[in-house]
């Protein structure tokens, strides 16, 4: 393992073990022994972003993916997984394990005093000679102890929808992940453990359609009347107002209200101003814009669909306020209908 820390320095790992199956038990406590000696070496790291190759034996799976929730509570960190697109690739952590193999078969075919004949033996030999690698041996027993309790922890875990199409991964909470396509594609919410309450009940319907899902977070109603803007802003659906700009995240629901010159295709017509439903697609900068998609309606004002290409940045002084989630449904192999409980009061071009 590779790991760039914020101090702009480098830290290269490897974990040397006589367990051969390279399971996934092997993967959930090799990381964690990596994970715990960066928290102890900087507590102060608060963000672990994983790279790795598509390997689903290994690394791409649903056991692996719902032990992040565990992880990031147990370090208190966020964890993301991001995946590159072929299963075996070469990188960084591949020069590590060549460097570290060839310093090895070096000094045992060039030096009859060096003997490595067994797992531990190789990983003395890295401490005490190999520079600029830190090596960790974990014996097959410590392994064998985490599987009693991995087998249990991992019983009632649920499938990941399109897990092999997917290549990011982050977690929502201790029971919920997020994932997408990409890390700059909408994500999906989807839960990891059948004890959830998606997974009993009137959620299993919603699991079958979050196999198509691109956009889901979690569910918010207007209950409070102090929430709701007037009904100036917005028809049937509710609108809650944005307290601070930190409240703004990548995948809220806004309603916007812009200048004609924001609308695709448009020009200026007097200053006249629209107002459109929209997806940000990150916070809000440090010049107070927002980046978001617009949505435009699609044969009544509760169904919207959206325009990967009509992307603009507006103030957050034009946001009028978030809107709850809309039901995602896929048309087609392409379209993506967003569905909201009632007429969004926009105005558009």
């Amino acid at each position: 393992m590779l790991g760039y820390l914020a101090n702009k320095k480098t830290s290269s790992y490897v974990v040397i073990s006589n367990d051969t199956s390279h399971s996934k038990f092997c993967v959930w406590t090799f990381l964690r022994k990596i994970v715990s000696d960066i928290k102890e070496n900087d507590p102060l790291v608060d963000k672990l972003m994983i790279f790795s190759d598509n390997c689903a034996g290994q690394f791409k799976n649903k056991y692996s993916m719902s032990a992040l929730g565990q992880m990031e509570a147990d370090f208190s960190i966020d964890i993301e997984w991001n995946f590159f697109a072929s299963s075996h690739g070469k990188g960084a952590v591949d020069g590590i394990r060549g460097t570290v193999k060839r310093h090895v078969w070096t000094a045992v075919k060039g030096n009859r005093n060096v003997h490595i004949e067994t797992a531990n033996d190789f990983h003395k030999y890295i401490v005490d000679k190999v520079n600029g690698v830190k090596s960790f041996y974990i014996d097959k027993s410590e392994i064998l102890d985490n599987t009693s309790f991995l087998q249990i922890y991992w019983q009632n875990v649920l499938p990941i929808p399109d897990i092999q199409s997917s290549h990011h991964f982050r977690v929502y909470d201790s029971n919920h992940l997020l994932v997408a396509r990409t890390s700059t594609s909408l994500m999906t919410k989807v839960p990891v453990f059948q004890d959830t309450e998606e997974a009993t009940g009137s959620g299993k319907q919603a699991s079958k359609t979050r196999l198509r899902y691109e956009d889901v977070y979690s569910d918010t109603d207007c209950t409070s009347e102090e929430d709701v803007l007037p009904s100036k802003k917005t028809s049937s659906v509710c609108c809650r107002p944005i307290k601070t700009q930190s409240d703004v995240y990548s995948g809220m629901y806004v309603l916007v209200e812009v200048p004609s010159e924001h609308v695709k295709g448009r020009r200026s017509t007097g200053g006249k101003m629209y107002r459109y439903a929209a997806i940000c697609q990150g916070g809000v900068d440090s010049e107070n814009y927002i980046s978001v998609m617009f949505l435009r309606s699609h044969g009544s004002k509760e169904i919207f669909i959206a325009d990967d290409e009509d992307v603009k940045h507006v103030s957050f002084d034009n946001v009028l306020g978030s809107l709850p989630n809309p039901s995602v449904k896929p048309k087609g192999l392409f379209t993506i209908l967003y569905e909201f409980s009632g007429d969004l009061d926009v105005l558009e071009k």
